[in-house]
């Protein structure tokens, strides 16, 4: 019974309103019902509109990061690249450093040679020359010994050998 005097309340309810606001009543709901479904239409464009422009914007940022990744692994290849000619350059350079070196290290040690044996061989004629005057020495002094000759020949003598081991 509860049940149904709610019921006809709600109903009493109902016709005190009809009485009170009528057409107007309708009218107002209408109005709300007519402004609930233009909202709805309103929402779900926007709503459409929003999903449509974040697909958009999700679809440019995916190609915009393929683009980037596409990019970092070219430059990454060109970085390898350069890195491989600069290790390729360096060792180039090494190469022909270590050829020039060798090249140096030989000329330098013929030059040695060289000089060796030119000083060898000023060695061996200065000692030829010495042994020379060393003979003419002792020549001249067994003369002197043999001719006692006086001291004025033997200085003149001393002197025309010095002269001779300042010229060779």
């Amino acid at each position: 019974m509860a049940d149904s005097n709610k019921g006809s309340e709600s109903e009493n309810l109902s016709r005190i309103k009809d009485i009170l606001f009528g057409d107007d009543l309708q009218s107002i709901e209408h109005k709300l019902t007519s402004f609930k479904s233009e909202n709805q239409i309103t929402h779900d464009k926007l709503k459409k509109d929003l999903d449509e422009r974040f697909k958009s914007i999700e679809t440019e940022l995916n190609e915009k990061a393929k683009r980037i990744a596409e990019l970092q692994g070219k430059n990454n290849e060109d970085q390898k690249d350069i890195i491989s000619n600069f290790k390729q350059e360096i060792i180039n350079i090494n190469i022909d450093a270590k050829n020039e070196r060798e090249k140096f290290v030989d000329s330098i040690t013929e030059k040695i040679s060289e000089l060796t044996e030119q000083i060898s061989g000023f060695e061996d004629s200065l000692k030829q020359a010495i042994e020379e005057i060393k003979q003419e020495l002792k020549s001249k002094s067994e003369d002197l010994d043999n001719s006692k000759v006086n001291k004025s020949s033997v200085v003149e003598l001393f002197s025309e050998m010095a002269e001779k081991l300042k010229n060779s």
